[in-house]
């Protein structure tokens, strides 16, 4: 004999959560996600890799040299819990030279209301557009000669957060700041 099921009447989702334990609901909406099926829960995946190819010409014996770069390779793990919320992010880099892989950032935040947002962890501080736009967003290959100058890199701290349609405020309290413009090491607080 055959085997037949008519699936016909049962949405997408739940076929999912059917072949899932526990009802728990997986698929793809612009990030391949995890979640629950109340929508209390979710786990969202990202990564971003920026390869380039470069060549570099200098008055040394080896004068030409080319090749790929591995500039950035980042992997995110982002998401909400219990209510959207309370929503959190962990982001880790690998390194350029031997891949080894560090934390960037790590935040829970919670919406108070429409304006309001409250963010405990580590992150970047509050300073420099530039710097706050992510580099997967970025226009340019690279941030610019000044923003890497003059940026505080991250720091661990409470954050409070302004936002409306047309502009945003945002207040932190942190633990230091790295001085990138003379390298002279922290600056703290």
């Amino acid at each position: 004999g055959q085997f037949y099921v008519d699936f016909s009447q049962v949405s997408d989702a739940d076929v999912r959560a059917a072949n899932l334990q526990g009802g728990l609901t997986a698929g793809w909406s612009d990030h391949f996600y995890l979640a629950s099926p109340d929508g209390r829960f979710k786990l969202q995946l990202e990564g971003q890799m920026q390869i380039r190819w470069v060549y570099s010409y200098h008055d040394i014996p080896d004068r030409h040299r080319h090749g790929f770069e591995n500039t950035r390779t980042k992997l995110t793990f982002s998401g909400h819990a219990f209510n959207p919320d309370l929503t959190y992010l962990v982001r880790g880099n690998f390194a350029r030279e031997g891949g080894a892989f560090s934390l960037e950032d790590a935040w829970v935040q919670y919406r108070m209301n429409a304006d309001w947002v409250v963010r405990i962890g580590q992150t970047k501080i509050p300073y420099g557009r530039e710097e706050l736009v992510s580099p997967a967003r970025q226009l340019a290959v690279e941030r610019s000669l000044v923003n890497e100058n003059t940026n505080f890199g991250r720091s661990q701290g409470v954050e409070l957060i302004y936002a409306r349609d047309d502009w945003k405020v945002l207040f932190m309290v942190h633990d230091g700041i790295e001085d990138n413009l003379g390298g002279f090491g922290q600056i703290q607080n």
